[in-house]
């Protein structure tokens, strides 16, 4: 399967981003729930008065691998199941490795270089991965996942650095 180029943000800002997600695997996990009901419920929950953006949030569950869809409805998948159940952040970081682009690259160049601006990891992603992305918007929501994760941190002058957790983690995907 081809990983995905496109990568959404969630609401409240990268620091809630897993609070988003444990809210909706927790309104997910005692029953299968309907598209509708859960966009509906993102909706009122998250204040939000159209349909897009929520929509765009239940695809990147998708696209994450933490929901799946049945007859029945929308459940957790076991990649969900754990993460709700764990909070272990490289549950998330693992799906976003497998099924989106330039994640790897990423770690790869933080962990070679002592700091990167996001223009300088957007070129590298555009050389080495032949992205044809004209803006940053991309590069920018990567690095964002990966603070909201803990493992890369800015200063600030807006370089992005690994964190040790992330350290360890480049350090480990690179001697694969």
């Amino acid at each position: 399967m081809a990983k995905y180029l496109g990568l959404q943000s969630l609401p409240g800002g990268y620091r809630n981003y897993k609070i988003f997600i444990l809210k909706v695997l927790a309104k997910i996990f005692s029953r299968p729930i309907q598209r509708s009901e859960l966009l509906e419920w993102i909706k009122s929950e998250f204040k939000l008065s159209g349909t897009k953006a929520p929509k765009w949030y239940i695809h990147t569950l998708f696209s994450l691998g933490l929901v799946r869809e049945s007859e029945s409805g929308l459940s957790l998948s076991e990649a969900g199941r754990k993460f709700l159940s764990t909070q272990d952040d490289e549950i998330i970081l693992k799906k976003l490795l497998e099924n989106f682009a330039g994640f790897q690259e990423i770690l790869a160049l933080l962990q070679s270089k002592a700091g990167a601006s996001s223009s300088e990891i957007h070129k590298m992603l555009r050389s080495t991965c032949g992205f044809v992305w004209m803006t940053d918007t991309q590069t920018s929501k990567r690095l964002l996942w990966l603070r909201a994760l803990g493992y890369v941190e800015t200063d600030g002058r807006r370089r992005h650095y690994l964190t040790e957790k992330g350290r360890k983690v480049a350090s480990a995907i690179t001697s694969m």
